[in-house]
Order: C-alpha cells, then structure tokens, then sequence
C-alpha cells in the first residue's frame, strides 16, 4: 500500500495541503460506504425480525449480533467519507508537517 501524495505549500497564513486521492484509498472508502450504507438497513431489519420471534436464548443472542453489526456499519460511514474527501491525512499529519515547516 502506498502512502498518498502530499504537497506541502508555504504561504503567508502558514503550510497548506493538497490532497491528491490515492486509487487504494478511494477503493477502501467505496467498499466502507458500500458496507454503510447496505448493511445498516440490512441488520436493522434483521434485528427488528428477530425482536418479533419467540424470546429464547438463541434469539436475544441473534438480536445483540444485529445490534453490533447496526453500530459497526453506523461507525464504517465517517472512515469512508474521510477517506473520500481526504479529511483523515488532514486531520493526522497537519499538526506534525506544520510544526516541521517552523
């Protein structure tokens, strides 16, 4: 995996980044949406199915999988628009590449 392209500008308010997409990156941040956004509806649905069935312990077992599997799609959402807009670099390096350029 190669780290993405980072151009580092000086200017009169301090360093910029430009922020250049990477293929792998816009591969992961596809594959994150796509899971996003299909498998939040799914495990709902799923888990809203197992609520209805009769209570034993295999259902309630069934029922927090689903649950876990709504927050993970729900927490996947943000990883993949960061990647998608570039946020993450942002939000990881500016801090070291600026203190650098000072």
């Amino acid at each position: 995996i190669t780290c993405p392209k980072v151009l580092l500008q000086s200017s009169a308010q301090g360093p910029s980044m430009d922020f250049e997409s990477d293929p792998v990156d816009v591969l992961f941040a596809v594959v994150c949406l796509t899971c996003s956004l299909v498998g939040t509806p799914a495990n709902v649905a799923a888990c809203y199915h197992f609520l209805n069935k009769k209570k034993d312990i295999s259902t309630w077992i069934y029922v927090f999988i689903s649950a876990v599997d709504v927050l993970s799609c729900v927490l996947v959402f943000p990883v993949g628009e960061s990647m998608v807009t570039g946020a993450w670099l942002h939000e990881l390096f500016i801090d070291i590449l600026s203190n650098r350029m000072i």
